[in-house]
């Protein structure tokens, strides 16, 4: 269902599909490669000019949609959504400079005196903190899976690092063990200086 599906392809930013000579997909895409398999089958690799970037403007009006399930799709969840409503949502195609470093991103921004929608097309989940310079702003799951942050006007940077409560619990924990041990070698070495300077009358 999703690779026969221009709109989801294109929304969700997939680029490239690899599919088995027999296998239909979007009359969309452009036939970039045939290779051929060692038991003998073709696999041809499709090219999607169309998809978009990871993260785009959408109309704040997005964030009421539900999106539908399309029909005769196999299953209730997200790659089996009717992205078809999304593109009409999409504000003019600013420039977004987004960088990922260790699961953390970095996105910059063309400013604007407005408020608006980002929408990133990563699965949302319960951890994920946005700041710009110290700021914090509101995340929220946007489609139900993927991220939505409310960005205030003029805004130019955003920082978006996942921090789940576990991970705050452990980092929480392993500054304070280290921290223990520190204050513990610091009282063996001010006890074993103490000792040597105590005469034994």
């Amino acid at each position: 269902t999703l690779v026969n599906d221009k709109a989801s392809l294109d929304v969700l930013g997939i680029r490239y599909i690899i599919a088995l000579e027999n296998e239909k997909v979007s009359s969309s895409l452009i036939l970039e490669k045939t290779l051929g398999t060692p038991d003998g089958r073709k696999v041809r690799i499709w090219m999607n000019h169309d998809a978009w970037p990871e993260a785009v403007f959408l109309n704040p009006k997005a964030r009421e949609v539900n999106l539908p399930l399309k029909e005769k799709c196999e299953h209730d969840r997200f790659l089996c959504k009717d992205f078809s409503l999304v593109p009409s949502f999409r504000l003019p195609k600013d420039t977004i400079h987004l960088v990922q470093h260790h699961g953390d991103l970095s996105l910059q921004l063309p400013p604007a005196p407005f408020p608006r929608l980002l929408w990133i097309s990563q699965m949302f989940r319960k951890g994920w903190v946005a700041t710009t310079k110290g700021q914090r702003l509101e995340v929220f799951p946007l489609f139900e899976h993927t991220i939505g942050i409310s960005v205030p006007p003029n805004v130019n940077e955003i920082n978006l690092k996942f921090k789940p409560t576990a991970r705050r619990l452990t980092t929480f924990f392993s500054e304070g063990s280290l921290f223990s041990s520190i204050l513990i070698l610091i009282g063996l070495y001010w006890r074993q200086r103490v000792s040597k300077n105590i005469k034994i009358v």
